[in-house]
């Protein structure tokens, strides 16, 4: 046959193959997001339309119709994003799909809208575990590009500024999603009543983006009060992250520090303005907010490439505003005020308060000659996310549990060396046992916060299957 031939034939026979995918998802009802096969785990190729199945080995109760109900709660919650510390129908949502599998206790507006939900299996004796997992509930103040999946799909966010930028979305989706699998490891070991010996809690946190979710619950009496103080009794707390720009499903661990700790310093100068003529008569905060800029810059500098021996690990300080003067500029006056603002970060909590001291230091020095007023506020405070693997009562560390979990659903992992520069409130909890991942989203995948970005929903199946496997393998005996 004719090479030519051959050619034509092929692209007839991809072209019918194309048809059959859009025809399949044009007729998915509610379902709108095709879902493709991988069949590396390097790239990510929608060669049919059959689904991940074919690569995750998900546990047999995790069924179709349970990722397409899913599915659809993700993409409601996006059409109807909504602000951290504004998660009113964000919650409800997730609590109508949670209650249906009849949690043992439960609690709402903890922190503000945050939820817990308790589900007891097996009856209590001696090495009972308590597991807990959480997802974060809010959106950004980003308007939503047309260029989205959301748009093609018609579920865009309906609130102008304000959309699922960052994936909370998929993470609420996937933890209601475990009121069903619980539900399911209850029926599995109906007929062993020795078998089931745990308790695992659902935690749903607003506000994570602006650190104040976690801290507003972890403060909240009623936090500390569910279920008899149950809450204290964590042996395992799991959290997941989706991160565009690594290989789709792939599951990214690291012992110690996972994502850094951070603040927001807000630094106001007040001097005494002058007639621009006689600019000796005032007191310009100009020379001192330089002075500041320029140390902190230095210090950034050294701190990003480990040349100060006072700190244990990685620090990094970024200027992000600078302001001098009123909010009316005039040719004629000299200015009496400034503000600088920064964002300091550390891999270590203890580094935290050095870099702190350090940043005073700074200011103070530069104020102190110029006779300048200074003062220092803080806000977006984020504790390191450490994850603690040798520190529990488990047989195996918990980085393991997640390394073998990953394994058994047929997906790869890598050990990271380094931590992720960005901050996730998760660490303020302080749970015993913590353990963070992620799980890749896509090399090409539009990035977090970016205004095209949205969830992938094929990414739920995996994401669930982990967070399944982690509670089997915690609350049942026989695994």
């Amino acid at each position: 046959m004719p090479a030519y031939s051959q050619s034509l034939i092929l692209v007839l026979l991809l072209s019918v193959a194309l048809f059959a995918c859009a025809s399949d998802v044009l007729a998915g009802g509610e379902f709108l997001v095709s879902i493709p096969e991988l069949n590396t785990f390097n790239n990510l190729q929608p060669t049919n339309c059959t689904g991940i199945s074919n690569f995750v080995n998900a546990p047999t109760y995790i069924s179709t119709t349970l990722i397409e109900r899913l599915t659809n709660l993700r993409q409601n919650i996006h059409k109807n994003a909504e602000l951290p510390g504004e998660e009113a129908e964000t919650s409800e949502r997730i609590k109508n799909f949670v209650t249906e599998f009849l949690p043992d206790d439960s609690v709402v507006n903890v922190g503000g809208h945050g939820m817990l939900f308790l589900f007891k299996l097996g009856r209590e004796r001696p090495g009972r575990k308590v597991v807990l997992f959480r997802a974060d509930m809010d959106g950004l103040p980003i308007q939503e590009s047309d260029l989205s999946v959301s748009k093609l799909n018609n579920y865009k966010s309906v609130h102008p500024n304000i959309f699922h930028g960052c994936g909370h979305d998929g993470h609420s989706a996937v933890v209601a999603g475990m009121a069903s699998v619980v539900q399911s490891i209850r029926q599995k070991y109906q007929n062993d009543t020795d078998a089931l010996n745990g308790d695992i809690i659902l935690l749903f946190q607003p506000a994570e983006e602006t650190g104040a979710g976690a801290t507003a619950m972890k403060n909240d009496p009623k936090f500390t009060a569910f279920d008899n103080g149950i809450i204290n009794r964590v042996d395992a707390a799991f959290a997941l992250h989706n991160l565009p720009g690594h290989d789709f499903g792939k599951v990214l661990l690291k012992r110690g520090t996972f994502a850094a700790a951070s603040k927001g310093v807000r630094i106001e100068l007040r001097g005494e303005t002058s007639h621009a003529a006689q600019p000796e008569k005032g007191r310009s905060p100009a020379g001192a907010l330089s002075k500041i800029i320029s140390d902190l810059e230095d210090l950034a500098f050294k701190g990003r490439n480990r040349l100060l021996p006072q700190y244990r690990d990685f620090i990094l300080l970024t200027v992000v505003h600078a302001h001098l003067g009123g909010s009316d500029v005039a040719y004629g006056t000299t200015p009496g005020e400034a503000r600088v603002m920064v964002t300091v970060r550390t891999y270590l909590d203890e580094d935290m308060d050095t870099l702190v001291q350090e940043v005073r230091n700074i200011v103070s020095k530069a104020c102190e000659s110029l006779l300048i007023e200074s003062e220092m506020s803080f806000s977006d405070e984020f504790y390191a996310t450490r994850n603690e693997p040798e520190n529990t009562s488990t047989d195996k560390s918990l980085i393991e549990l997640v390394r073998t979990s990953a394994e058994e659903n047929n997906l790869q992992s890598i050990e990271m060396h380094e931590p992720f520069r960005w901050s996730e409130d998760f660490g303020n909890f302080q749970f015993k046992g913590t353990t963070y991942f992620a799980i890749g989203s896509g090399v090409d995948h539009p990035s977090l916060h970016n205004d095209d970005y949205d969830y992938p929903d094929e990414l739920t199946l995996p994401a669930l299957s982990m967070f399944a496997r982690l509670a089997e393998k915690l609350v049942v005996n026989k695994v």
